[in-house]
Formats: structure tokens, C-alpha cells, sequence
């Protein structure tokens, strides 16, 4: 059943040609925009009222919507505009001079199956009955399926003997003799006397279209059951080759109307077996919508599925399952794989309707969105990353289970989503990853520490500083500063007083005397002083550099007795560690706010 409307979900025609654009907004702006609204809205409801006949007999709840909507369409124009006349052209129906539709699918064109059989104009009248609308949808449904019947449309229409829904047609008379006459005998004659006799215009515009001289003749007596040969018929080679057009090319908007009117039946929808038929035809849908890079609404359509998943007390256990087992099925392996793909030939896609998208997964997709951190755009990189911090909320087991990874860049990511998620239980993991051997891994991780903060993620910034990266070391250090760690200050004199860290580059020895004089204040002043004023024997360069960092220790604690230390020194007017004492000094008072206390 709902496998007929997903065969719509890849079908189109090609368009008819558009009516001269002067024309067209000549008679539109004739037509008075709320009556041209209630003729659209008419048709608008017609046409879903087919496809919903072609789902559910007439007993379902869902066809009575839909019909009860039709009849209430045709009511309210009939009520306040008389008589609802349409004449139709190959591909569109048109209404005083305005198009009021055209299906470019000609399988499913209503146009083009009544103009195809020889109807070029067709009337409701007055006084319709629900049971008329009834057997006009049937047949429309029996014409638009060629195996169903080998009748045309015009025998279907005069086989229900309709009392109030009157039409026009060119008809065959013998051996090719043409003439185009009113179809009279296709309905009883009182009810045709009133119908409206064609006007000068609208002859002349069915003999330019026929080709033929047209007459109109009313009928006064019974008519013998005769069929009408249509002028213009479809050669199985044109129906075969409409086939093939259909399946080669597609049509956005009228998919996503069938996706549109499929979550309306959700909602009604009682029998588990037609739910769960538009529930499996919605999954196809969205894997299509997927394959064609249309984002945005492949997230409404999976919006509407979590919005049913939801809503407590309006569905079933039975299809709130059903329901959640297919969002489960969006983020599985293969799906999450032709998603990656998908962005991988498509890069300039809106990176919120990605992101609003992936955030519509449930949790099982985590494990497969991880892959997706191989595209090469760092900016997709980077919202799946967000997103995927928001799908896993507390449950950091499910991405901390993968940092053992050997893709050094997925781990990073990974890392990134736990100081994203800021969580102490993510501590556990960043310990791992804070000795793998990509250098880059071990930054990231003390950026996420850093933003966990907490005693435990800065016990464990520590075990950093003795990191054999330069980067790391200096990053561990920032980070300790940063988050106020008092109780780096005694590590931290100890890997300064050590024999190795003379060998560090000055902008790291610098880095390490800065965080501890920030961190020690006043109890770090004495060591400070200490390395200022020790005079070394041998490796005079590097016992220099350990003196100006020394006086950049002292700046930061902005003490008293750091100034005071600092201003009982001397050094060589002019050299640099003489000008990085001023500095510092200065730097110290004005921390202070009173830069003059201080002479």
C-alpha cells in the first residue's frame, strides 16, 4: 500500500510550455485573488484526495478526512461563486484564464488523462452530491492506472451518469471525420440545458486547439450507449517512453508533498500495519533525500518522526517503536556511510542543516559518526563535533570507549567532544590520551582538562610538565597558571632547580618562571632572588637567560617584596637584562595601581 506512493518519491515529466507571461498576469489579475485562492484550494484538495483514495477504502477514517475536506473545498467556492467551470489544456487545468494546476508527472497529471481523451472543459455545478465526488475520484484513480481498465476517460466519466458535474469533448464520428461537439449524452438533459452554451472565445479557442470546427448541440431525447474515440490517444511506445523519463529524472516538490501528507496520515493512522507501511515508505524517502544532498528537508522529515516519538499519550507503544527503531536505522552504519559520502561530494552544504540534522540521531549513531571526522573540511569537522557533544550528553562512555584509536585524529576529536562536554567522569579517558604518542592528541587533552577544570583535572595537568614535547610542556604550564594550581608551586621549582632544564629554549624557561611566580607570590620570591643573584662559574650564557627569567618571575608575583627586590638590583645601564628589570618594575606598580608609591 505504501509502497505505491514511494514509487512517486523519483518520478517526473517534462514541463508544458508556460503560457505567454503578459497574458497570464492579465488574467490573474482579473480574477479576484480570494476566489482565485478557493478554486486553487478545490484542487488542492482534490489532488490529495487521490492519492489518498489510491492507500485506504472508504471505510478508513483517514479517506473520510480527506473526502470530508474535498466536499467542504467544493461547498464553500459553489456557495460563494456559483457553478465551478475549468478548462483544461494538455498538461494544466485553468481557471478563468489562470493556471490553477499543472503536475509535470504525466503518469499522474489529471490534465493530461482528461485531454488525452478528447475533454477540454469540465464544469461542477450546483447541488453536487458527496456520492458525485465519490465516482469522480474513482474515475480519475481507474483512469490514472492503465491496467486497471482499457476504457478512456470519457466512457468512465458517462458509464457513472453524473448529474451536476457537466464537460466538453472533441469527438471522432467515422472513418477520421471529426467534430467537436458538447458532450450532451454524457449526462441526463435536464441537467444539461443547464449548463452555460460555449461563447464566441471559447469556440474559437477549441477549434484553435482541435484544429476542428467546433458545434454545440443540446440534446432532446435520449441518446443511444455509444463509445467516444479520443482524437489525441497515447501509442504504447509514448507510454513506455514516459516510463523511462519518469525513472530517469526527479521532482523535489511533489516528493516532499507526499512526504507531507504521509506524516498527516501518521497522525491518524490506527491500523499498525498501514503505520508501520508509511513509517518503512518514510525511511526510503529520507535515504532519498540524503542521496540528493537535500538536507534541510531530510531534518524536517526526521524532525517529524522524533516530534511522533515523543509525544506521550497520542501514539501506541507498538508505534512509538516503530517510529524509534527508524530514527535508529537513520544513524546506523550504512545510512551514517552515505551520509559521510554524501558530504564528501558536497562540502559547501549549510552547516546548520547538517548540524540539525545530526542532532535529530539518536545515540547509536555516535559509534558511526566518529567516521565522519575523516572529511577533510574542518569546518563540517568541527559542527559534528558540537553535535555530537549534544547527542551524548552525560553518556561519555559511548565515544570514551574509542580513544584508543589508532587514527590520531580521531582521537583528537574525540578529546575535543570531552572538554566540549566538560564532565569530571571524562577525566578518566584524557588520562590515556594525555600519553599518546601524537603530540597533537596530548594538546588537546590539556585544553579539554582545562576546561573541565576541577582539583582532579589539574593534579593531573602536573604530570605534564615533564612531557618530552616542548609544546606539551608549555601548554601544561599555561594551564596550571590559567586554572590558579597552588599546588604546582613546589613541582615547579623542582623541574627548575633540575640540571636539564637549562637546556629548554628560553621562550619555555620563560613561560615556566612566569606561571611560578603568578602561583607563588611572595613564597617564590626568595628562590627568584636566589637565581638572580647566583654567580656561576662556567655556562655563564645560560645562567643569564635564568636571571632575566627570574626578573620575569618576579614581575608576576606583583608583590611588595618582589619590588623591593627588584629595586635593590643593579645591572649595566643599557644592557637587556637591565631593561627587563625597568620593565618590571613598572609592570609591578602599575599592578599595584599606584605607580608613584613605589620611587
Amino acid at each position: 500500500m505504501a509502497e505505491n506512493i514511494f514509487k512517486h518519491l523519483k518520478e517526473s515529466g517534462e514541463k508544458s510550455e508556460p503560457p505567454e507571461a503578459g497574458s497570464a498576469a492579465a488574467a490573474e489579475g482579473a480574477v479576484p485573488p480570494l476566489e482565485l485562492q478557493k478554486a486553487r484550494d478545490v484542487i488542492g484538495a482534490l489532488t490529495k484526495a487521490i492519492k489518498t483514495s489510491r492507500l485506504y477504502p472508504e471505510s478508513n477514517p483517514i479517506y473520510q478526512k480527506f473526502i470530508e475536506e474535498l466536499s467542504e473545498k467544493f461547498n464553500s467556492y459553489i456557495e460563494e461563486h456559483g457553478n465551478l467551470k475549468l478548462r483544461l489544456t494538455q498538461f494544466k487545468l485553468i481557471y478563468k484564464g489562470v493556471e490553477v494546476y499543472d503536475n509535470p508527472d504525466k503518469l499522474e497529471n489529471i490534465a493530461l488523462k482528461l485531454f488525452a481523451d478528447g475533454v477540454r472543459e469540465i464544469t461542477f455545478h450546483e447541488g453536487m452530491e458527496d456520492i458525485e465526488i465519490l465516482n469522480f475520484l474513482d474515475v480519475l484513480n481507474t483512469n490514472l492506472d492503465p491496467e486497471k481498465t482499457d476504457d478512456d476517460m470519457v466512457t468512465l466519466l458517462w458509464e457513472k451518469n453524473f448529474q451536476h458535474i457537466t464537460y466538453f469533448v472533441i469527438e471522432e464520428t467515422g472513418e477520421g471525420e471529426t467534430k467537436t461537439e458538447a458532450s450532451s449524452h454524457r449526462m441526463p438533459v435536464q441537467e444539461f440545458v443547464k449548463a452555460q452554451e460555449m461563447d464566441t472565445a471559447q469556440k474559437k479557442h477549441l477549434e484553435k486547439e482541435s484544429g476542428m470546427p467546433v458545434t454545440e448541440e443540446k440534446a432532446k431525447g435520449p441518446v443511444p450507449e455509444m463509445p467516444v474515440f479520443s482524437v489525441y490517444t497515447l501509442t504504447e511506445e509514448e507510454i513506455e517512453l514516459l516510463k523511462k523519463e519518469k525513472e530517469a529524472e526527479e521532482n523535489p516538490s511533489f516528493t516532499f508533498k507526499i512526504i507531507d501528507i504521509l506524516n498527516e496520515i501518521l497522525y491518524m493512522e490506527r491500523d499498525f500495519k498501514a503505520f508501520s507501511d508509511i513509517v518503512e515508505t518514510l525511511e526510503k524517502a529520507l535515504d532519498l533525500l540524503i542521496s540528493n544532498a537535500d538536507i534541510v528537508r531530510a531534518s524536517r522529515l526526521l524532525k517529524n518522526l522524533r516530534e511522533i516519538s515523543e509525544a506521550k499519550g497520542k501514539f501506541s507503544d507498538e508505534e512509538v517503536m516503530k517510529i524509534n527503531r527508524a530514527i535508529d536505522r537513520a544513524g546506523d552504519e550504512i545510512r551514517i556511510k552515505e551520509f559521510g559520502a554524501m558530504l564528501g561530494k558536497n562540502q559547501t552544504i549549510d552547516l546548520n542543516a547538517i548540524s540539525s540534522y545530526l542532532s535529530l540521531l539518536h545515540k547509536n549513531s555516535i559509534a558511526y559518526l566518529l567516521e565522519l571526522l575523516e572529511i577533510n573540511n574542518l569546518n563540517i569537522r568541527k559542527h559534528i563535533c558540537d553535535v555530537m557533544a549534544e547527542v551524548v550528553k552525560d553518556d561519555i562512555d559511548i565515544i570514551g570507549r574509542k580513544v584508543n584509536d589508532k587514527r590520531w585524529y580521531i582521537v583528537r576529536n574525540i578529546v575535543y567532544i570531552l572538554g566540549r562536554l566538560g564532565k569530571a567522569k571524562g577525566i578518566e579517558y584524557l588520562k590515556r590520551t594525555l600519553k599518546y604518542d601524537e603530540p597533537r592528541v596530548r594538546l588537546e587533552s590539556i585544553k579539554s582538562l582545562m576546561k573541565i577544570s576541577g582539583d582532579q583535572a589539574k593534579d593531573l595537568l602536573l604530570t605534564v610538565i615533564s612531557d618530552n614535547n616542548s609544546e606539551v610542556r608549555i601548554q601544561a604550564v599555561k594551564g596550571l597558571a590559567s586554572l590558579d594550581h597552588k599546588k604546582a608551586v613546589q613541582p615547579l621549582i623542582e623541574f627548575i632547580s633540575h640540571e636539564g632544564f637549562k637546556k629548554f629554549e628560553f621562550a619555555e624557561k620563560k613561560e615556566f618562571f612566569e606561571a611560578l611566580g603568578k602561583l607563588g607570590s611572595n613564597e617564590v620570591v626568595p628562590f627568584l632572588k636566589n637565581i638572580y643573584t647566583k654567580r656561576p662559574w662556567f655556562s655563564r650564557s645560560a645562567y643569564e637567560e635564568l636571571r632575566m627569567c627570574a626578573v620575569y618571575g618576579l614581575s608576576k608575583t606583583g608583590t611588595n617584596d618582589a619590588l623591593s627586590v627588584l629595586q635593590g638590583l643593579k645591572e649595566k645601564p643599557g644592557s637587556k637584562i637591565e631593561s627587563v628589570r625597568l620593565r618590571a618594575i613598572t609592570e609591578i606598580k602599575n599592578s599595584m595601581g599606584s605607580p608613584s608609591s613605589h620611587s
